[in-house]
């Protein structure tokens, strides 16, 4: 219990220290994990990505955008095109997608789409 406890208090401090990405930290395999579902991003050095569903270990859809590392007002991220969700409770219409990507810490990557429940696509190296 004590770990448990210990371990709910540091999660969320790891993730405030986080420190923005420059672009070339940004390449790499990204994945969430909720359940039977599993979102995987691939971001590769071309300007595209893909975004691939995964349930119960079966591909249930797989798409292909690109994306832009830009500079917005008040941060600097990353811009998917045509993104969707495949994560129960987010949508599943394409859309543009600005995320911030950031390093934790510990030294991971993460592309964070509900900081409130600390959910993130984390770097998978």
């Amino acid at each position: 219990m004590r770990n448990v406890v210990l371990y709910l208090l540091l999660v969320p401090l790891v993730g405030a220290c986080a420190r923005p990405l420059e672009k070339t930290e940004v390449l790499g395999t990204y994945e969430f994990v909720l359940g039977s579902v599993r979102e995987v991003v691939v971001i590769g050095d071309d300007g595209k990505y893909t975004n691939s569903l995964y349930e119960n270990g079966t591909l249930v859809w797989s798409d292909r955008g690109e994306w832009t590392y830009e500079q917005q007002p008040s941060n600097t991220g990353v811009t998917f095109t045509a993104f969707r969700f495949g994560i129960p409770g987010h949508s599943a219409q394409p859309g543009l997608w600005f995320v911030v990507p950031s390093k934790t810490l510990t030294g991971g990557k993460e592309l964070c789409f509900d900081l409130d429940l600390g959910r993130c696509f984390r770097n998978t190296f």
